[in-house]
């Protein structure tokens, strides 16, 4: 597969995700929220600031999810190893830290208040988790693509 094809895939991808996310955010949590509530009309109270949770945490995913495309725009153009691409992975890996942190606070916020459900701890938990090794992952690649720009350039020069 080639390095244009390959990139178009992946970018493919990151438009997949944003659209299925999109869905869900819009469409399905919505519906489950009301199903639950009528299901359970003690927590009925927490649907609102549920989907206000969800949508705020959106914003760093979308914004990652703009940048991982921005990455792969680079690739495609073969410019893989490049200071901008090695900034978009860093901006990634701050983004993820920023959901995880709100992740971990929306976690503490229930247990204050004495209404998680432990379905929905173990959730947070996994979601906090997935992003803490996503943005290890992107810090580490932002480190690496540093290291190889600058090798790059180094050998330009060189030449």
């Amino acid at each position: 597969m080639k390095q244009q094809e390959l990139s178009r895939w992946l970018r493919m991808i990151v438009l997949l995700t944003a659209a299925i996310t999109a869905i869900f955010l819009c469409l399905i949590a919505p519906t489950m929220g009301q199903d639950i509530a009528a299901a359970n009309p003690e927590f009925a109270f927490m649907l609102a600031p549920a989907l206000i949770f969800l949508a705020v945490s959106a914003i760093p995913f979308y914004l990652a999810l703009y940048r991982a495309y921005r990455v792969l725009q680079q690739v495609g153009r073969d410019h893989s190893f490049c200071a901008e691409n090695a900034a978009h992975l860093k901006a990634i890996s701050r983004l993820a830290l920023i959901d995880t942190l709100w992740y971990f606070l929306g976690a503490v916020a229930l247990v204050i208040g004495n209404v998680g459900h432990p379905s929905v701890l173990l959730a947070m938990g996994l979601v906090i988790f997935i992003g803490v090794a996503a943005a290890v992952a992107a810090a580490t690649l932002s480190h690496l693509v540093q290291k190889a720009a600058a090798l790059q350039s180094e050998n330009e020069l060189t030449i």
